[in-house]
């Protein structure tokens, strides 16, 4: 039998979780963060893939006597592809997120679901909870709610309408500069630097070449970023996941507010031990649905890094705190991600 590719094999499990979704009536709230957990597992396997074949191509042209810019211009095109290789279904998935969170943002907002759209224990964990005592026969499982398709069906609301798809269009052409430009701009420079060395200590000539990739691997494992961020390149991925799919979240919850004419939203996050101080203080901070939306139109027009960040800057505690509501909007501080790794989103304020 032929063996799966990461693809086939992402789409396969994707598959395999909506009909569990389904079958077991697991929210959109819970489908969403089961999603992100897959798209970071399957975003990390194809990377570690990408670094393992350059790793060693790269490693066995040393040895042979390779040049830094000939062991670079190997490392480069193997890169290259990565980007194009998952992007496709990278942006498709954000395109699923967006649309569970219109999907259960007008459950909310139509009152049609009590459920929280904070991040926190999925559906399956709450079952897993149901407790037996010694002696005694399994507690009754809470009954599941009615299933909710991955994608909303002609009958069910809110409709998917041009604001929807222009909000989409620009939110894909923002989050995929992080998935193309990650190489170019964060990992280039370190892999660069251990062929130097390598190359101008000798060990080309004599380490073995499992040295070498193991050296060049760790290379190419590690990020750093512009900004000072230094680690493993499976965080830092994790971290584009999660603000990948908190923007793709936050506009379709506050999209479908909008739609039906919700006028305030609030800030919601876990409050568990991994709350940082500034989510901590935007927690249960009301906004306006309108001033929301315009933060989101402004943030979509960005079109580089620097405008994102003048657009959407990220506060430290000392500059939020005590701000009212409509100086932090004012601030382009309404709309989660908040940081790296953010776990901030929108519900419909009471």
């Amino acid at each position: 039998m032929m063996d799966l590719t990461l693809e086939q094999r992402f789409h396969s499990l994707e598959a395999v979780n909506i009909i569990l979704a389904k079958a077991m009536g697991i929210s959109e709230v819970s489908q969403i963060a089961r999603l992100e957990k897959a798209m970071r597992e399957w975003l990390v396997a194809t990377w570690k893939a990408k670094v393992k074949e350059a790793a060693q191509r790269v490693a066995a042209a040393i040895q042979d006597g390779a040049t830094l810019e000939q062991a670079m211009n190997i490392a480069d095109k193997i890169f290259e592809t990565w980007a194009k290789e998952i992007e496709a279904t990278y942006l498709s998935k954000l395109e699923d997120v967006y649309k569970l969170a219109s999907v259960v943002g007008n459950k909310k907002a139509t009152k049609k679901t009590k459920i929280s759209l904070q991040y926190g224990l999925t559906d399956i964990q709450v079952l897993k909870k149901a407790k037996t005592k010694p002696g005694k026969k399994p507690s009754k499982l809470p009954k599941p709610v009615t299933p909710s398709p991955m994608i909303p069906t002609p009958s069910m609301k809110p409709s998917f309408d041009l604001k929807d798809k222009k909000a989409l269009t620009a939110l894909k052409k923002r989050e995929v500069y992080w998935i193309g430009e990650h190489y170019e701009k964060d990992v280039q420079d370190a892999i660069r630097e251990t062929a130097k060395e390598i190359i101008s200590s000798g060990e080309g000539a004599t380490a073995a070449a499992s040295d070498l990739w193991k050296k060049l691997s760790q290379a190419m494992n590690t990020v750093a970023t512009p900004k000072g961020y230094i680690g493993m390149a499976e965080d830092y991925f994790a971290g584009v996941v999660a603000n990948a799919v908190t923007n793709s979240r936050v506009q379709g919850q506050l999209r479908s507010f909008e739609k039906v004419d919700i006028q305030k939203y609030i800030i919601v996050n876990p409050l568990d031990e991994r709350t940082c101080p500034v989510c901590s203080q935007m927690n249960d901070v009301v906004f306006s649905v309108q001033g929301g939306i315009e933060q989101a139109d402004l943030d979509s027009e960005a079109t580089s890094p620097d405008e994102i960040k003048d657009a959407h800057p990220w506060l430290g505690e000392d500059e939020i705190k005590g701000k009212s509501p409509d100086e932090l909007s004012d601030a382009g501080f309404s709309l989660p991600p908040f940081h790296f790794n953010c776990r901030c989103t929108v519900d419909v304020a009471d």
